[in-house]
């Protein structure tokens, strides 16, 4: 979104700073916010745990839509003629695990448009799984979209990633409120 927006203002960069920051302790994993930018997403902020191993900080990387849950969740929230424009063009790989034929993407947004949330497993770098939600503003627009990423022999806990993905929704809900 332009700097204009409400994200970008100090009192709203307060709000996520501090949900990020409490995520992240409460998880124990690295926690990010990134906002929807033409075909890809544009990662914002970072906070990360204070463990051994730490996922790297992606803040100010552009990533296709396609390759993370972020950016699936966008993709999950386009208007159905936005969605085909995107799927038509090249849906390159970023590791073996990358989804990148349109109907198995297609499939994919239908399946986060019923969760309300998108995991990624090694989709974009390998050893690393992600999970995200929208973050929405005015009439269910996605302005900002929340995720928790981590190294993938421990992060997700398998018993746990339904309730994540559920928990991830609950903060999103709460950015809104406080955003709006």
């Amino acid at each position: 979104p332009p700097r204009s927006t409400p994200l970008y203002s100090s009192a709203a960069s307060d709000v996520y700073k501090r949900q990020l920051t409490a995520l992240a302790l409460e998880i124990d994993e690295t926690v990010g916010l990134s906002v929807p930018d033409g075909k890809n997403v544009h990662y914002l902020d970072h906070v990360g745990p204070d463990t051994e191993v730490q996922v790297r900080d992606w803040t100010g990387e552009y990533v296709p839509l396609h390759l993370v849950p972020s950016g699936l969740v966008v993709l999950a929230h386009l208007p159905v003629d936005e969605l085909d424009s995107y799927l038509q063009g090249e849906l390159l790989a970023a590791t073996s695990n990358s989804v990148t034929h349109p109907q198995d993407v297609r499939t994919r947004v239908n399946q986060i448009r019923s969760a309300g949330y998108a995991w990624g497993f090694e989709e974009f770098a390998e050893g690393i799984n992600s999970v995200a939600a929208p973050v929405y503003g005015q009439r269910e627009h996605v302005v900002a979209v929340l995720h928790i990423h981590g190294p993938a022999y421990r992060f997700p806990d398998p018993d746990r990633r339904h309730d994540l993905g559920l928990r991830l929704i609950q903060i999103c809900n709460e950015l809104n409120r406080q955003l709006l």
